[in-house]
């Protein structure tokens, strides 16, 4: 269900600056209000999240529950988080349970993008467009193309895709060099936009990431900035 072994090495720095013990206990359960780097999102702001940004998929909706209640088990890859991140620690979880978490490394390769661009976007019932590889492949030949340029040359080819159909990337922003992304409902992204799901970790809608990429393909940048610019408390249920 994707790649951890990054988990590791791109979060031990940000482990070590938080205290042992300063995140979830038992079960997960936590009284937080949320949305801040001082306090985490309460579980029935977690569970919101989970329901509205990922039109109420009933297999991340279990799993986030089972995180929350410490029924996940140990074979979840982000129990790593629970310490320090716990809501990354039930969104991941959700997220991957359920079969819509790309992950992938900065400078990820063709095949790996395109495997995990395509877990993302069907998830949503879509397929990836057509030429990606090739247009990856010219421009590796003709030397336009730098190290970590295919993560952004796939998302600038699938964006106008997804954006035709009323869906955005969302990105798990953790702070590290992972790029942890998911397609949501267009309206539930700028709901969720900018919130804060850990100490410099934010849900964001993934366009900033790559805006080179898409500014050289001639698309318009919907979120420019980076999501702790504009920090937001999480939105209130309809």
């Amino acid at each position: 269900m994707g790649m951890m072994s990054w988990l590791v090495a791109g979060l031990a720095g940000t482990a070590a600056l938080i205290a042992p013990g300063a995140g979830m206990t038992q079960g997960m359960t936590r009284a937080g209000s949320g949305g801040t780097s001082e306090a985490p999102l309460s579980d029935a702001q977690i569970l919101q999240a989970v329901d509205e940004l990922t039109e109420g998929d009933p297999v991340a909706i279990t799993a986030a529950k089972a995180m929350l209640s410490g029924q996940a088990g140990g074979e979840s890859p982000f129990e790593y988080y629970r310490s320090f991140a716990p809501d990354v620690a039930v969104l991941g979880h959700a997220l991957w349970s359920a079969d819509r978490l790309a992950e992938l490394d900065w400078a990820a390769g063709t095949e790996d993008s395109l495997d995990q661009f395509d877990l993302m976007v069907s998830a949503v019932g879509l397929d990836l467009p057509g030429g990606i590889a090739e247009h990856i492949d010219a421009g590796a030949a003709a030397g336009t193309l730098r190290r970590g340029d295919v993560v952004g040359e796939v998302y600038a080819m699938v964006w106008p895709r997804l954006r035709a159909e009323g869906y955005h990337v969302v990105g798990l922003n953790t702070d590290s060099d992972m790029h942890m992304m998911f397609v949501s409902p267009e309206a539930a992204a700028l709901r969720w936009q900018s919130v804060a799901i850990g100490p410099n970790m934010y849900f964001e809608v993934a366009d900033w990431q790559f805006s080179r990429n898409m500014q050289d393909a001639g698309l318009a940048v919907s979120v420019p900035d980076h999501p702790g610019t504009h920090t937001r408390t999480p939105p209130k249920p309809d």
